[in-house]
């Protein structure tokens, strides 16, 4: 009971500061602007920058393993994955996020940050066109674009990571954390995984769908928690187990041992 006290008065402490300085410094030395507002800025800021640490940790290792050309953050919300390390020199970042009240502020960290990303405020999905946003009202992580309950509603623009993102070839990195709409966001990247020499994708497992259902013949890896490591696992074997592994799944075109350790 103590700790989580101590807890909820961090976070209330957190919320207080944000509403005279809006940003946090991860551990990157980066900063990231938030919406003094939003719950889940006030959570960012008590994990200083690092709310889903494991999520952090499995994504620099996989940078820093598969040295990436073409890096692709969906659903980035304020940048705490996608500006948490370094990128290769050369390759070409793109940050992907549906929410413009948390848009605006991603803008504002890169437009500050040593990454050079290429921000698009639109929704990644199956198909171009537009797509009702339901905005979460505590918390900016759990707007989506399924079916949802009460909410105030957005209309936003839609495209395919296809027509998006214009680079081929090369290593691609994607991460994809999207509250359920993951199967579309890979249905709509066919051609980008097709050109790649090596691609793989960190997306979180939701509402018992296994983002692999999208790609035919994906290895699939689950991640042990402190993002410590990989192991290799597979569509059928269902959801993660929580007690070791965290609720994101590493999909990609080879064995990912086998890709981590290509020094090609």
């Amino acid at each position: 009971m103590g700790a989580v006290v101590s807890a909820s008065l961090g976070v209330a402490l957190a919320a207080a500061r944000l509403r005279f300085r809006p940003w946090v410094v991860n551990s990157h030395g980066e900063r990231l602007f938030v919406d003094p507002r939003d719950h889940r800025a006030w959570r960012l800021a008590f994990h200083r920058g690092a709310l889903d640490g494991d999520a952090i940790s499995a994504w620099r290792r996989l940078v820093v393993g598969l040295s990436p050309s073409i890096v692709i953050d969906v659903g980035a919300n304020y940048g705490e994955v996608l500006l948490s390390t370094d990128y290769p020199r050369g390759s070409e970042v793109h940050a992907v996020e549906a929410n413009p009240r948390v848009a605006r502020h991603l803008r504002r960290s890169i437009d500050r940050s040593r990454t050079a990303a290429i921000l698009h405020e639109c929704a990644a999905s199956s198909r171009e066109g537009s797509a009702t946003l339901t905005l979460d009202e505590r918390s900016s992580g759990l707007s989506t674009l399924e079916p949802a309950g009460r909410g105030e509603q957005l209309t936003v623009p839609t495209r395919t990571l296809d027509r998006l993102v214009t680079a081929r070839g090369g290593v691609l990195l994607v991460k994809v954390e999207v509250e359920g709409h993951e199967i579309d966001v890979l249905a709509g990247m066919i051609e980008l995984l097709a050109a790649a020499s090596q691609w793989c994708v960190l997306a979180e497992y939701r509402d018992g769908v296994h983002p692999g259902a999208a790609l035919d013949g994906a290895c699939v890896s689950t991640v042990h928690i402190g993002g410590s490591g990989f192991e290799p696992s597979s569509i059928a074997a269902g959801p993660p187990d929580t007690r070791r592994f965290t609720k994101d799944v590493v999909l990609s075109s080879a064995p990912l041992a086998q890709l981590l350790a290509d020094p090609s």
